[in-house]
């Protein structure tokens, strides 16, 4: 007897974001992969996907891929992708991709899991890993920018990073955050044209400087330390 079947998997990109990285326009970016491991040609393939809570299914975005798909949006968040006919070879490999971001109404700390069923030919459906990623909130980053301009480096950083300014009539201060949104530094800035700050205590990672003009408008930046 002929058949297929289908190992499976889901990956994130990253397994964490801050809330300005969707200020920037970035996307949770989503990978369904699957394979035919049968002994025959698979012709259709139906991936379920039942979104978190959390994900904005307004920001949407599926991606092509090397083999045609339909989308289809039922119940406000449960996506299906049917390949068919895909026509997948024995030992073959593919997989689907879309981007989607969080709801603006997240709060701090959240983790958004994530998993998907696919059902390959006749076979019962097969549920993949559940992904998971953190989201933190960057409190006082605001959307407005301010018209301060600036140059940041060195960008990894080690020891210390030098910030020059080239606007700095308005510029009131600025304020340092870890990953999880937590302030690790306030400094006047009291119209410096330049300022040395020490990260020697920082450990490696990603941090964000916001920058707050006399308006109360801030603009941000982000960093990363490597050692």
């Amino acid at each position: 007897m002929s058949g297929s079947f289908d190992p499976n998997d889901k990956i994130v990109d990253k397994n964490e974001y801050s809330s300005s990285d969707f200020d920037n326009k970035e996307y949770i970016k989503y990978t369904i992969r699957f394979e035919n491991t049968g002994n025959d040609t698979a012709f259709q393939v139906v991936i379920v996907d039942t979104l978190d809570a959390n994900l904005d299914i307004s920001t949407f975005k599926p991606l092509n891929g090397l083999y045609t798909y339909a989308t289809k949006i039922t119940n406000g968040n449960v996506l299906t992708f049917t390949f068919n006919p895909i026509l997948l070879a024995p030992k073959h490999t593919t997989a689907v991709s879309y981007l989607i971001k969080p709801k603006n109404s997240i709060s701090n700390g959240i983790s958004i899991k994530n998993k998907a069923s696919i059902k390959f030919d006749y076979n019962e459906p097969i549920i993949t890993n559940n992904t998971q990623t953190r989201i933190s909130i960057i409190t006082g980053l605001q959307n407005k920018k301010t018209t301060t301009n600036f140059e940041l480096h060195p960008n990894p950083a080690n020891n210390e990073i030098y910030i020059e300014f080239i606007n700095t009539d308005i510029v009131n201060y600025l304020q340092i955050f870890d990953i999880q949104g937590n302030v690790l530094n306030k400094l006047d800035l009291k119209s410096n044209k330049s300022i040395n700050i020490d990260v020697r205590n920082y450990p490696n990672g990603v941090y964000f400087i916001n920058f707050i003009d006399k308006n109360n408008q801030s603009s941000s930046v982000k960093f990363v330390i490597t050692r």
